[in-house]
């Protein structure tokens, strides 16, 4: 199984004071996905699920420029659609079949969703370390988009999924380059089998987990700020979902060898507004499509 995943995000933010802001986050998704044994190629593109972060660093920013540590949380809407299908021709003989598609590349989970955000730094010398995570918590745990069957069961509908991304590491300043900074270290992601909130967390997800070193560089330059990261899976984990455990099985899954992330941000200040501080720009966590970058 192969799924190509392109994922752009738009994000809004607006700073409300030194220590306060707000941001809109708008996901576009494009994907396809491919069973190397059948012609038939899914597609699928739109808006995904968008959210809203109210963001706030505990210690005074313009006081506290060695170290800090903010935290966030927002609330994300089924703006992207869990139930795209596509006519497919039948490998039975069958003829013409509407199918849905696999929720590994539909735009939306559809449910409402918790998102935390936190991000923390430490400067020491010329180095930052740094530490970052998203933890996306659904208040619904399944929708109705039907999965492999209309068979009742635990695996009847789809899951609406709790995702996490943690990600640490140091970002060191490259010498003789004003402006440029390399990164380094750990990056964890993955879906729980079982969501923060309270609920049976039946419907069918594949849980798991994907640990990954990522390498990066970042480029400040006045108000434009460029960043670049690669991360590679080193270890990779499919736990047992809910359904799993009632049925006895084991399902499936696969993960992504590679991601890629890029980045691209404008830092506009009206006369009399307060401008975010980019000195430590680093402790900005990346955004990540993990249930994406594991459900192939």
């Amino acid at each position: 199984m192969e799924n190509k995943i392109n994922l752009e995000n738009l994000g809004i933010t607006y700073q409300l004071t030194s220590r306060f802001s707000l941001t809109a986050d708008i996901p576009v998704l494009t994907a396809s996905r491919h069973t190397n044994n059948s012609p038939i190629v899914y597609d699928t593109q739109g808006v995904g699920d968008v959210s809203f972060m109210l963001n706030g660093w505990i210690w005074n920013p313009k006081e506290n420029k060695k170290g800090n540590v903010e935290l966030g949380v927002g609330m994300l809407f089924p703006t992207g659609r869990s139930n795209l299908t596509q006519v497919v021709n039948a490998e039975t003989g069958l003829g013409p079949q509407v199918k849905y598609i696999d929720y590994s590349i539909q735009p939306g989970q559809g449910g409402y969703g918790i998102p935390f955000q936190w991000s923390a730094y430490k400067n020491v010398w010329s180095t930052q370390l740094y530490f970052n995570g998203t933890y996306t918590a659904m208040i619904q745990d399944m929708n109705t988009t039907y999965e492999r069957s209309t068979t009742a069961g635990p695996n009847q509908y789809q899951a609406i999924m709790d995702q996490y991304l943690l990600e640490g590491g140091a970002a060191h300043a490259v010498p003789k380059v004003k402006g440029l900074t390399a990164t380094l270290g750990p990056r964890w992601e993955g879906v729980p089998a079982r969501n923060l909130f309270p609920g049976d967390n039946l419907g069918f997800r594949r849980p798991g987990f994907a640990v990954s070193v990522e390498t990066g560089v970042q480029y400040v330059h006045g108000p434009h700020v460029f960043s670049a990261e690669v991360a590679r899976a080193l270890y990779r984990d499919r736990t047992i979902s809910v359904p799993d455990t009632i049925t006895g099985g084991h399902g499936d899954a696969a993960f992504a060898n590679w991601v890629w992330l890029a980045s691209y941000s404008l830092r506009y200040s009206p006369r009399g507004h307060v401008a975010p501080d980019h000195d430590h720009v680093m402790a900005t966590p990346a955004a990540a499509p993990t249930a994406r970058t594991i459900n192939n």
